[in-house]
This record gives C-alpha cells, sequence and structure tokens, in this order.
C-alpha cells in the first residue's frame, strides 16, 4: 500500500477508534493495537509530512462535540501520556530523564475531566474532548462525589490556591457501586456508564450515577507547591481523591531511579501483584510514572501528543481474538436461560478458550453482538473470561442476528422475555417443574457454597431428575445406597459414601442451609445478617416484613421474598418433607457477650488474611467485646483491621483517612494490654 493509502487508512480507523472510546463503546481494537498503529502513523507522517492529514490522531485527541453540549477550549491543551509495554522501555524512559525522583500512580481507565477553580471557588469542568477543546460539563461536575465546591485560602499563605486553578482527573464508577447500580445489565463496564453519565443534560439524572473523581495533575503551579507528591498532599486535603500507589518503601509517595528498577523488575506483573492492583475498587490499566520536580517536568518537555517526562506502563490485557461461533441456552435453578457463546478456541494466559458466558439480553445488544462476528475476549487480570467488544462482522456476509429460543430446551414449555430489577432482560422458563431447574435447584444446595454434600455430582442429580425419583433436595435424604447403585457408574464403595454425606447434612448450619432454600435475593450477605438476629429456623419462618426490613441491607424487597418463601405450598411441602426424615438446621449459637467492652459503639472492616483468626472467628470476637461488623468502608467506619493481601478496602480507607490496624493493635486493644 503506497504511504498516502496507509496514512489515510490509519488516520480512519484510529479516529474511529477514539471516537468510540470516548463515548464509552468498545473502540474494536485493543490498546496495543491501537498504540502500534499510531506509532506507525506518526512514524509515516514523518518520512511523508506532504501527506499528514489534519484530522490525524497524532494532532487531535479525542471526538467532535456531542449535540447538546457547549464546546470550549483547553487553557493548555489535554494531551495523551506514551505507554510502555515492557520493562526496557521503561528502563529507557528512566535513562532519558534521569530524574531526582519520581511519583507512581494508578492509570485509572475513566473519562478525563478538568476542573476549574476562580478565587477558590469551582466555576467550570470540562471533558478532554478533542485535545483543543472540552465539552463544558459544570452541571453535570457539580453532582459528582470527590470535586469540592471550594478551595479554601491557605492560612499560611493568602497567595494559594492561585486566582485560576485548574486540576485534572479521571471520572469514574466504583466497581462495587457499578455492581449495585448496573442493575438489568444495561452497561458492560463501568468506564462505558461513567462516558454516558458526564455527557448527560440533566444534571438531576447525573447525580443518580455513583461518579467518582480522582485528581491526577494541575495545569499550572506556583512557587508554594512544586513537586507533584506535593501536588498529591495537597489535593487529599482539599478532598481530592487520588490513586497514588502505596508505599514500595517505607511510607514513601515518592522513588527514587533505582527503586523503580528494582519493582517493576521484580514485583510488577507478578501474580501477587496484579491481584492486588485487581481488588482496587476501580478500572485500572496500567501505572503512570511521572518526573516529581515540576521543574525538571519542565526541562524535560514534550511533543504535540504529550509530555516526555511521564510515561504509562500498560498492564497486559489477558485478551484474544476469535470468532463468535454460536449461542447455547442453557437453563439455570431460576429458570433464566443464559446465553453462553461458543467460540473458536483461543489461547488467553495460557488457558484455552471455548465458552463465554454473556449474562443477558441487553449485553447482546449493548455490544451489538451477532453470530459469526470477530471479538475481542478479555481476562483482564481476572479468572472468568467476557466478550469485551465487536471487532467487526463477518466479512462474507455469514453473521446473523442472536435470536434466542421460544420454548424451553429442557421441557419444551414456551419461554417469556422479561425485564428484572437484579439480572436485566432475561428469557425465562416459567414451568417450575422444569428437569432443568428442579436438577440445578437440588444441586445447588449440595454445593460447598451450601450445604456441602461432597461428591454429589450435576451427571447423579441429572440422573435421579430425569427418573423421576427426586423432585427436590428433601428427597435426596430418603435415597438409599440401592438407590445410588441403579445410578450410571456408581459402585458399592462410592454408593455408601454418598449415602453418608448425605445423611450427615441432616442438621446443616442455619446459614448454609438458608443459602440453599435459594429464597431470591437471600445470599451469603443477607444470611449472615439474618442469623445475627435470628437463631433458629422458626424464629425466621415466623418474623413479619417489619421486624426483616429493620436488618441492616435487607430492606423491603429481600424483606417481602422471604415471606413470600415461607408462607408459600412449595416451602409447606419441603417442611412436611423435612419432618419425615429429620431434617433441621441446627441453631446458630450467640456470641457470648463480654463483660469488657473495649469496641462498644465502633464499626469495623476486616480486609486481608489474618494470622490469627478465622473470618467468621473475628466477626464473633468483634461482637463480644461490643463492636460491630460491616461489608465496605465508609466515612463512619471507626477502623478497618487489615491482614496480608488487603486490597480495594484498605486503599479506600486510606483515601477517606480511616484509621487502619493490624492484628498486633487488635488483639492489645481487646485485651487491654
Amino acid at each position: 500500500m503506497k504511504p498516502e493509502q496507509r496514512i489515510d487508512d490509519l488516520v480512519t480507523r484510529l479516529n474511529e477508534a477514539n471516537a468510540k472510546y470516548r463515548l464509552g463503546e468498545p473502540s474494536g481494537m485493543t490498546d496495543r493495537e491501537f498504540d502500534a498503529q499510531l506509532k506507525e502513523l506518526y512514524s509515516l507522517e514523518q518520512q511523508h509530512p506532504e501527506f499528514a492529514r489534519e484530522d490525524s490522531p497524532t494532532r487531535r485527541i479525542g471526538i467532535e462535540p456531542l449535540t447538546g453540549l457547549t464546546r470550549v477550549k483547553h487553557s493548555v491543551p489535554m494531551l495523551s501520556i506514551e505507554n510502555a509495554y515492557t520493562y526496557q522501555e521503561i528502563e529507557k524512559f528512566l535513562d532519558h530523564t534521569k530524574a531526582t525522583s519520581y511519583t507512581l500512580e494508578h492509570k485509572v481507565d475513566g473519562v478525563a475531566l478538568s476542573v476549574i477553580y476562580e478565587d477558590g471557588r469551582f466555576v467550570q469542568a470540562l471533558t478532554r474532548g478533542d485535545g483543543i477543546e472540552g465539552d463544558d460539563v459544570t452541571h453535570n461536575a457539580k453532582t459528582i462525589q470527590g470535586i469540592p465546591h471550594g478551595l479554601d485560602r491557605d492560612s499560611t499563605d493568602s497567595t494559594f490556591p492561585p486566582e485560576r486553578y485548574e486540576i485534572r482527573g479521571e471520572v469514574y464508577m466504583p466497581n462495587s457501586a457499578f455492581q449495585q447500580w448496573n442493575v438489568g445489565g444495561r452497561y458492560a463496564n463501568p468506564r462505558n456508564a461513567t462516558a454516558g453519565a458526564i455527557r448527560l443534560l440533566n444534571p438531576a439524572e447525573c447525580a443518580k450515577r455513583p461518579l467518582r473523581f480522582i485528581a491526577h495533575s494541575a495545569v499550572t503551579h506556583d512557587d508554594i507547591i512544586v513537586r507533584q507528591d506535593q501536588f498529591l498532599e495537597m489535593c487529599r486535603w482539599y478532598g481530592f481523591e487520588t490513586a497514588t500507589y502505596p508505599d514500595l518503601v517505607g511510607n514513601q509517595t515518592c522513588y527514587d531511579d533505582q527503586t523503580l528498577r528494582k519493582f517493576f523488575q521484580t514485583q510488577y506483573g507478578t501474580e501477587e501483584e496484579l491481584k492486588r492492583i485487581g481488588d482496587m475498587d476501580f478500572e485500572t490499566d496500567g501505572m503512570v510514572i511521572k518526573v516529581n520536580s515540576f521543574a525538571q517536568q519542565r526541562e524535560i518537555g514534550g511533543t504535540s501528543v504529550g509530555p516526555k517526562w511521564q510515561i504509562a506502563y500498560k498492564i497486559e490485557k489477558y485478551e484474544g481474538q476469535t470468532i463468535l461461533q454460536g449461542v447455547d441456552w442453557p437453563v439455570g435453578k431460576t429458570g433464566v436461560l443464559t446465553p453462553v457463546g461458543r467460540l473458536a478456541p483461543v489461547e488467553i494466559d495460557g488457558t484455552t478458550v471455548s465458552n463465554v458466558t454473556i449474562h443477558n439480553l441487553d449485553i447482546i445488544r449493548s455490544l451489538g453482538l451477532r453470530l459469526n462476528d470477530t471479538i475481542i475476549v478479555k481476562k483482564a487480570g481476572k479468572i472468568i473470561p467476557a466478550i469485551d467488544s465487536v471487532v467487526s462482522h463477518s466479512e462474507d456476509g455469514s453473521s446473523q442476528e442472536i435470536v434466542p429460543p421460544e420454548t424451553c430446551p429442557s421441557c419444551g414449555e414456551p419461554v417469556i422475555i422479561e425485564k428484572e430489577a437484579d439480572t436485566g432482560t432475561v428469557v425465562r422458563c416459567i414451568n417450575g417443574q422444569c428437569p432443568a431447574q428442579v436438577a440445578f435447584r437440588i444441586l445447588f444446595y449440595t454445593s460447598r457454597k451450601a450445604v456441602d454434600m461432597s461428591g454429589l455430582g450435576e451427571h447423579v442429580i441429572t440422573w435421579f431428575v430425569d427418573e423421576g425419583r427426586i423432585e427436590d433436595f428433601v428427597d435426596l435424604y430418603g435415597l438409599t445406597i440401592e438407590d445410588f447403585l441403579k445410578a450410571p457408574r456408581i459402585g458399592k464403595t462410592v454408593a455408601k459414601k454418598l449415602v453418608d454425606a448425605v445423611q450427615s447434612r441432616k442438621t446443616p448450619p442455619l446459614d448454609k442451609f438458608l443459602i440453599g432454600l435459594a429464597i431470591s435475593g437471600v445470599g451469603e450477605g443477607t444470611t449472615k445478617r439474618l442469623t445475627k438476629v435470628y437463631s433458629t429456623l422458626d424464629e425466621i419462618e415466623i418474623a413479619d416484613c417489619d421486624d426483616l426490613a429493620q436488618i441492616p441491607d435487607i430492606g423491603k424487597v429481600t424483606a417481602q421474598s422471604i415471606i413470600y418463601f415461607f408462607n408459600s405450598d412449595h416451602w409447606a411441602i419441603l417442611k412436611h418433607k423435612m419432618n419425615m426424615f429429620g431434617v433441621c438446621p441446627a441453631e446458630k449459637a450467640k456470641a457470648e457477650t463480654l463483660e469488657f467492652q473495649p469496641l462498644a459503639g465502633q464499626t469495623i472492616v476486616v480486609t486481608g488474611t489474618l494470622t490469627h483468626y478465622k473470618r467468621d472467628e473475628i466477626e464473633t470476637v468483634i461482637e463480644q467485646h461490643g463492636g460491630k461488623t460491616l461489608d465496605s468502608v465508609s466515612k463512619k467506619t471507626s477502623f478497618v483491621l487489615a491482614g496480608v493481601k488487603a486490597g480495594s478496602k484498605l486503599a479506600k480507607a486510606q483515601s477517606l483517612g480511616i484509621p487502619v490496624i493490624d492484628e498486633d493493635e487488635f488483639v492489645r486493644r481487646i485485651t487491654g494490654a
């Protein structure tokens, strides 16, 4: 291909990918592919400047304005950060900059925003836009948590902050908040949701989104703040969140050349480090290394694309490109037919991926997914692969719409399509006696997550259901050795072990039994809270809606679900059978309340792996000493007890200034030593 044609081709591709990315849509390229093509374009433009285009992404960064938002020119262009994928590239950066110290910050995968203050008062917020001009989204930024509406003057120096102060950062949606807010699965990931929210025309709608802001840089500086680590400290003092990477050495926020080299040589990219990064409560795709001194930054300078004094060391996304060959629709325990994509086998992170769960119809629609599409599948440091984006539809015209079945593949009954609060738009079999549903409900009851009847696999339970021998989990308790011997591939020794496993679970722990019932909306967290208030199944059965709804984090909807289940004909049948076979969950012993109450009135969050206590043991100890455990960190948290490999909860506590203690300090507090 001639240079002029190749330049045109690259400009078109990269601009299209850029536009999709800024809108929160799948770009159709991996980060590495985008960067490689951008570098190729830059090289061609240097060799053939006569063919360079004004709309080249090497000159412009981003997209055209959206309808309804005002376009405003940036005081200083919002430029890109150069990416590195190998340690050799980091070495080259460090050799080139030769700085006295550097800062290290997480590269938050959000939406870039510039926040402007005049005389300490928040007056404007602009998106990156094309890097030269951005969209004015002040009306939405005022609703975002983490953007102060005013910056008070420093009592020691009335000249700070300056008359005009422009702070830049990323708007993002915490992973935990995204999971709770993304009811119905409308968005594939937090960034898509953030990109859509920041450009809403109605600020009341934006306020409903759990958005946050992380500050990472300032446009102008003065004689007071002369280093990046000082700037980040100032941001935290004013109430901004930062993404500083914590404590490589001691309690530092900036590091020398050798410390960084050692970290990136020996630690970054290891399984343990990726796990630590993956536990953060925001999406991150790398680390940003910055020269710490602003004076040295100015000396090093930059190009028209971006500064040379910072670089992003990108995390290698575990991803692969493949073809969606088909979609199956297996039936789950609640009757939902969950689409599962069949892929042309692709190697990702040392494993061959042939299937991927698509979850619901909303995901299919948001991705624009069709059969025979070329797609990108990502693990992104996590275990379960997912479809990230569509690269292209089939070139031979064989792409087809994904159409859900009209009848259940298990029982043949008609299915319905409905919008559900928790799972989005789903296909559901409403036949409660559907063999697949019955088998999955029983299998779930026997799982380790519930009562844990070891050895009872899917093939055994499915066989008994298909034979009409069992209709629910209670029927398992009536099976004999002779019954098991009739099942395929079951000998006498195995049959006896299976009977023993079932009979040993006639009095399962109350919380595990409740999980096994698979009541709608009642998972591990809810059962934990229920069994803190009620110690027997009988107490839960007779509890009324108001009593249940007063339990923290349960609410009226879940309370009604519990009431409905225990007043149903289905439960009456189960209870009758349980009495026949002598099945009754064990009473939960209440934690002994001690006279010495050093934790009275305190709320504590436990994170990481503890040395001296198991998780349920530490919760009991905290309750015995008057405290209360919570699952998430907030401003009301008294302190965080952090063990080994503490992740996002520790980071959030540090960002909020919540006290963090280790096990030794915890023991001293409860013993008075």
